[in-house]
C-alpha cells in the first residue's frame, strides 16, 4: 500500500491505492465484521472501506491521544464508523 514517500501527497496516493486494495478484498471476502488496531492514515483506509461495504467495525485501542499528529482527525473519522471500541486499560486498583 505505501509509496516511497512520506509527503502529504504521498499519503493521499497511498491512502488511494489502499482503499482500492481494501475493497477487492472485502468484496471477495465478505467478512462478517472488520477488526482495524490503532489510529493510523492505513487504519483509516480500512475502516473506510468497510463503512462503505457496510461492514461492521471493531476498533483496538482507539482514543488514545497522540498531540501533533493526523492521527487526532482519523481516530475521530474511525470512532463515527465503529459498532465498538476495545481500549487498554490500566489497573484502577490502588495497593
Amino acid at each position: 500500500m505505501l509509496l516511497s514517500s512520506d509527503t502529504p501527497a504521498g499519503i493521499t496516493k497511498s491512502m488511494g491505492v489502499g482503499l482500492i486494495g481494501f475493497a477487492d478484498v472485502f468484496e471477495r471476502l465478505r467478512p462478517d465484521i472488520v477488526v482495524v488496531l490503532g489510529d493510523r492514515y492505513e487504519i483509516m483506509v480500512a475502516a473506510q472501506a468497510a463503512m462503505v461495504a457496510r461492514i461492521p467495525i471493531a476498533h483496538l485501542h482507539g482514543g488514545e491521544s497522540t498531540e501533533g499528529l493526523i492521527d487526532e482527525a482519523i481516530r475521530h473519522s474511525i470512532t463515527k464508523w465503529r459498532i465498538c471500541i476495545l481500549r487498554q486499560r490500566k489497573n484502577t486498583v490502588k495497593e
